[in-house]
């Protein structure tokens, strides 16, 4: 005969309050779409219609294929943006549409810039472009993104020294300052 299956524990009544500032926000959702864009489409007005439609914040993760013409954003202000005309491959494509800006900003943490896509591409003959995309980006063959869309995002100060002073670091200071103190008596 089997035991009779325990019922699971639902945990204790009282809940403790976690200071982490990624459970004090509201529910967020990831969601990692691949897709291939249909030559001779603006890439710029796909990831704007994804967040759009869906109401969701875009950040494009990898992007591959060729582009037939692209617009780039000049370095000095009042001088026309760039374009170049392809084939051209594309090497990589990085950035975020925060839809509506809605985001939450936690203390220390700097606001996103205004939609930028930074991009790098290279000719056939092996030149290699890099720059902010300043408008159009339109798709050749084969072009492929893979993008995660995502609600409510949390935006939040990193810090290298915190990393670098946390537990890990201590932990092996505290060792050393024990081998060097044995060694003394």
């Amino acid at each position: 005969m089997t035991p009779p299956a325990r019922k699971p524990s639902h945990g204790s009544k009282k809940k403790s309050r976690s200071t982490s500032p990624m459970e004090e926000s509201p529910e967020s959702c990831v969601n990692v779409y691949t897709f291939n864009v249909a030559p001779n489409s603006d890439i710029m007005e796909c990831i704007s219609d994804i967040a759009s439609r869906e109401q969701v914040s875009v950040t494009v993760m990898s992007a591959s294929g060729k582009i037939n013409k692209v617009s780039l954003q000049s370095s000095s202000n009042g001088e026309p943006d760039v374009m170049l005309h392809g084939p051209l491959t594309l090497v990589s494509l990085t950035g975020s549409y925060l839809y509506k800006n809605e985001y939450t900003l936690h203390p220390g943490a700097t606001p996103p810039l205004p939609l930028s896509f930074g991009i790098n591409l290279s000719t056939m003959g092996g030149n290699v472009f890099c720059g902010v995309v300043g408008g159009r980006l339109i798709a050749g063959d084969n072009v492929k993104l893979t993008v995660s869309t995502y609600t409510n995002p949390n935006i939040l100060k990193y810090s290298a020294e915190t990393h670098e002073n946390g537990h890990n670091h201590n932990h092996h200071n505290e060792n050393h300052k024990n081998k060097n103190s044995g060694n003394e008596q």
